[in-house]
């Protein structure tokens, strides 16, 4: 009876035992899951460890992006996938069961996408920022030469990162850049200052004509140094004349804005104050002001350069024959100032005198003519008085000597009295001494030139008062022309008895 009770036992307990090892197989399934997981960090835990950013998927488990690699994991890894560390799909098909393709596939996109998420980001964790492997610009570099951001003046933007500007995926715009033209230049710049009344045509053409956007050997980012930058556009030519402005050589900043103004032609400030930051304005304010100075400097000079000198527009008197009705100027006996230049007398800006004159008549007359002439012991009162222009012209006249009427008639507007009286050209019988005036003959031919009478002594003058007297200043008596006490003394030098 015992030994049957044993055996009966034996089997009982041999049934609970299968049972109670079925249960404990069930409820360890969860514990053998978690002892895989405890398996890979035991082995990849560096891929992780202190690292400051860890990427999403990681926490979602390995064989999230890991599928090919089978069942517990085992030494070496079996790979069911034949894809490289047993992915579930290749590169970047992976990585956009998370991430949205559109965004990596729009008009242009990064050569870089191409070769792989892996090829810039660490999939599992990294110290700098969405999982880059380097630091910005850093990451870049090995594909982007490194020296042509690291010049001599650096873009602001670099130090920024390269994702300030440019999108590090794909971009419905151009180089990848994120706003289309200059609107991507205008999230740092001010945009005022780019669209003001007058706008370089460069602006339109973009920023990174003139600018190079990374770095440069020269200042404010330009792609060439000085003024070479503009002469890409405008015609070097009107830079290089005979005569250079020197604010040419100061560079085209100095004068005009490079990218907008509210005055004409790009210019820093209007009409003249622009010149005046370098010329000296008292010269140009002084009593008496040419016109031509209030309708700007530009009117009578190049701003650039010229063939002629001062930057003149032309040369010699032709420019001021602009405005100056060159009838005036070529009667028929020219003043030899005027083939001189009118700069010779006239101030072409502004003077303290009248006219523009560059001294006060007749202290200007004097620098050509000789004063001995004029300052005899008898001087003609108009000489005395300073009033060269009252028998003159300064300019031109059709009468000899630059007089402003035919001689004698010129003296008989202030000595009409001597036509009255008795006088070498009245007479005593009021026929006269004949003058060199054209008058009627007899017969009403009018005298022509070629009739007028000469002087006897001075043979290339007509006969006139001045043959007899001198009309500035003399030795002698009654302003003779020459010596004698008396008017008969005078006659004779012509008249031989």
């Amino acid at each position: 009876m015992h030994r049957s009770i044993t055996a009966a036992a034996r089997v009982s307990l041999a049934v609970a035992g299968s049972v109670l090892a079925c249960v404990l197989v069930l409820t360890a399934r969860p514990a053998a899951g978690a002892a895989a997981e405890v398996t890979c960090a035991k082995c990849h835990a560096s891929l992780t460890a202190k690292k400051k950013v860890v990427h999403a998927a990681v926490q979602m488990g390995c064989d999230g992006c890991h599928s090919g690699i089978a069942g517990t994991p085992k030494v070496p890894h079996q790979n069911t996938t034949n894809i490289a560390k047993g992915l579930s799909s290749e590169q970047p098909a992976l990585c956009y069961g998370c991430h949205d393709q559109s965004k990596f596939t729009r008009k242009t996109v990064h050569a870089a996408v191409g070769m792989g998420c892996t090829g810039c980001h660490d999939p599992h964790a990294s110290q700098f920022e969405r999982l880059l492997k380097a630091k910005y610009a850093e990451v870049c570099y090995p594909c982007h030469d490194k020296s042509l951001f690291t010049k001599k003046t650096v873009h602001a933007a670099v130090g920024m990162g390269c994702i300030s500007c440019h999108d590090p995926h794909s971009t419905d715009t151009g180089k990848l850049l994120k706003n289309e033209g200059v609107e991507l230049c205008y999230r740092c710049h001010d945009k005022a200052k780019f669209s003001k009344k007058t706008v370089h045509a460069a602006v339109g053409m973009g920023c990174t004509g003139c600018h190079d956007p990374h770095s440069t050997g020269t200042g404010k980012l330009l792609k060439t140094d000085g003024n070479d930058l503009c002469l890409q556009c405008h015609d070097k030519a009107l830079f290089t004349q005979k005569t250079v402005h020197a604010a040419v050589g100061m560079g085209c900043t100095g004068c005009h804005d490079p990218h907008s103004t509210g005055t004409d032609k790009l210019l820093k400030t209007d009409g003249n104050d622009l010149c005046l930051q370098c010329h000296d304005k008292a010269l140009f304010t002084q009593k008496t002001v040419h016109a031509a100075v209030g309708m700007g400097c530009t009117g009578c000079h190049n701003p650039h350069s010229t063939p002629a000198e001062k930057l003149l527009k032309t040369g010699g008197a032709d420019l001021c024959y602009q405005c100056h009705d060159k009838a005036k100027f070529t009667q028929k006996v020219v003043h030899a100032a005027v083939g001189m230049g009118c700069a010779g007398c006239h101030n072409p800006h502004s003077s303290k005198n009248e006219r523009l004159l560059s001294a006060p008549v007749p202290d200007l007359c004097m620098n050509c003519h000789d004063k001995a002439a004029f300052s005899k012991k008898n001087v003609h009162p108009p000489v005395a008085g300073g009033l060269c222009l009252s028998c003159h012209s300064p300019h031109s006249s059709d009468y000899i000597a630059v007089l402003l009427k035919a001689p004698s008639v010129v003296c008989l507007d202030c000595h009409e009295a001597v036509a009255q009286k008795p006088h070498a050209i009245v007479g005593f019988s009021r026929t006269g001494h004949p003058l060199g005036i054209p008058r009627k003959e007899k017969k009403g031919r009018e005298r022509k030139e070629k009739d007028e009478l000469k002087d006897p002594v001075r043979k290339d003058h007509p006969f006139a008062c001045s043959s007899c007297h001198n009309p500035h200043s003399s030795d002698y008596i009654r302003l003779f022309r020459y010596a004698a006490n008396n008017a008969m003394d005078l006659c004779q030098l012509c008249h031989r008895m």
